[in-house]
């Protein structure tokens, strides 16, 4: 059955379809003939001079001009005060106190297109009243049976699994004009009819003034607005402007109902994708047929191998303005960052995992070795223009990890573990935005030495220059650091300093003092290379 077919679309009443009734065919019309087309809601008695707080809107009003017998000019102003209010209509007893109505009248009821009718002498009100009551109830309740009808149909396209295309395609064959919803939340635009000019200017225009054009609903959750539901109102539709209204408010009500089926359908996937990533990080997984068995219901290919990458977010200084200043902003700022990352890893690979843990992105990505290590500098430059475009979404600073890539997925806990131990290690490459572990060399056995052993090994080897910088308040491991860094470049030191190269001489020579060292010897550059390294990590 059409969707359609239930529906009556003559419903509505029009003082014209009004005029056409057997009992009412002796009423004639006087003057503002162009206004027939104006629609009836209701039908009432003017008997007294106060009658204007009684209208609202479409009625037709009966009188048999007693009020202005005396003085027919003050019709005009009742005319007047009648179309402002968008009534349907006047209808008198001419002849039975007012012989003649003024010229005046005329002219204003033609101007304003409000049209003056006028009933036979030998009607009474009930004879006008029962006819015309028993259209507009018996058209309220059709126009009821439609709202019934399409709200019905709508709903059960969704109960069937119907997505937000089908509804905009049910709308169109109900309503007969072309019918978009705008999906702000997603970014998405669904269209179905025929006009080339409207399909342009959904595609081409900005959302207000597309708005400004046409009718549209609001769809709305709560504070949430999720998108626009568009009609093509500048189409003329054989259906009644109250089929037209009702689409479009139920319509309306069932993308609600979509878009909710939509967020609990992603909120399950989401919860189920989270828990599977979270027991692969924490090696929570029993065998090779659960990671297969669980990998096929968030459609994840499992085979091959793993890498994992953590993205962090760190205060972008000290200045308590530039911080995140509560968990709110995080979190917004994190899920911006996600859709921004997620784009630039599918360029690497669209095969991946994610979650999120407080300030931290983390994601799964699979690779084999041999393809990792030939795109390893693609991938690296993808990170660091991944790290610049996130930069301009807030004001924080972003750090990212990547772990070593291992052949199994199941050794995706490796990786992870691999991954933040990278990311401690910022501390001693402040120029640095992105670090993989298989960069960091001997660095990387920092992680299992013990602490009190570092402090005392630095102490006996640098602890001396430390206490002369905070006496002197002189720079010598600042300088040691940076020289290190350049290879041992002096002119390379220097100009990342910004000081003169004979007072990188003049410092480096009061080093060897002090320590009673010579820098030439490439022991004692090791010494000194892994005792920095143990200072700014620790």
């Amino acid at each position: 059955m059409d969707r359609t077919d239930n529906l009556i679309f003559n419903s509505s009443i029009t003082l014209k379809s009004f005029l056409n009734h057997e009992k009412l065919k002796s009423l004639q019309v006087l003057s503002g003939a162009l206004g027939l087309k104006r629609r009836v809601q209701s039908i009432t008695v003017l008997d007294n001079l106060d009658f204007w707080q009684y209208i609202r809107g479409g009625e037709i009003i009966l009188s048999t001009g007693f009020l202005w017998k005396d003085n027919p000019l003050q019709l005009c102003e009742v005319i007047k005060g009648l179309n402002s209010r968008n009534a349907a209509g006047l209808c008198l007893k001419v002849g039975r106190f007012i012989d003649v109505l003024p010229r005046k009248v005329y002219e204003i009821s033609d101007e304003l297109s409000f049209p003056i009718l006028s009933y036979p002498m030998d009607f009474a009100f009930i004879d006008i009243l029962n006819p015309a009551l028993s259209m507009i109830i018996n058209t309220q309740a059709q126009d009821l049976r439609n709202s019934y009808y399409i709200h019905r149909s709508l709903t059960n396209l969704v109960a069937d699994g119907g997505g937000s295309q089908k509804i905009v395609e049910a709308l169109q064959e109900i309503t007969g004009l072309d019918v978009c919803f705008i999906d702000v939340h997603l970014k998405k635009r669904y269209y179905s009819g025929i006009s080339e000019e409207f399909l342009f200017n959904i595609k081409s225009l900005p959302l207000d003034q597309i708005l400004s054009f046409y009718i549209y609903e609001k769809v709305q959750i709560a504070e949430t607005v999720y998108g626009f539901l568009i009609l093509d109102s500048l189409q003329k539709s054989s259906k009644t402007h109250v089929i037209t209204q009702n689409a479009l408010i139920h319509g309306s009500t069932v993308l609600k109902l979509e878009i909710q089926r939509k967020e609990s359908d992603l909120y399950r996937e989401s919860r189920r994708r989270d828990e599977f990533v979270f027991d692969l990080l924490y090696n929570r997984i029993s065998s090779e047929e659960e990671i297969r068995h669980r990998s096929g219901f968030i459609d994840w290919d499992s085979s091959g191998g793993v890498l994992a990458l953590i993205l962090r977010i760190y205060p972008i200084s000290q200045n308590p303005e530039n911080a995140i200043p509560d968990e709110d902003s995080l979190f917004k700022f994190r899920d911006q960052a996600l859709l921004v990352t997620k784009k630039h890893i599918e360029s690497f690979s669209n095969n991946y995992c994610y979650t999120t843990m407080s300030r931290s992105i983390i994601f799964l990505i699979n690779s084999s070795r041999e393809k990792y290590e030939q795109q390893v500098e693609h991938f690296r430059n993808l990170l660091v223009n991944l790290v610049k475009d996130i930069s301009f979404v807030g004001n924080s600073k972003i750090k990212i990890g990547v772990g070593g890539c291992h052949q199994r997925l199941r050794d995706a806990h490796k990786s992870y573990k691999e991954a933040e131990k990278t990311l401690s290690f910022f501390n001693t490459t402040q120029l640095k935005d992105v670090l993989f572990w298989d960069e960091l060399g001997f660095s990387k056995f920092f992680h299992s030495l013990d602490s009190q052993e570092f402090k005392e090994y630095f102490d006996s080897f640098l602890g001396k220059i430390v206490q002369h910088d905070d006496l002197h308040h002189s720079d010598l491991i600042d300088t040691l650091r940076c020289l290190v860094e350049h290879n041992w470049v002096y002119r390379e030191t220097a100009r990342s300093l910004s000081i003169h190269y004979n007072t990188v001489k003049y410092r480096i020579n009061l080093i060897e003092s002090i320590l009673d060292i010579d820098t030439n010897d490439s022991e004692t550059r090791l010494n000194l290379t892994f005792c920095l390294k143990i200072y700014f990590q620790h």
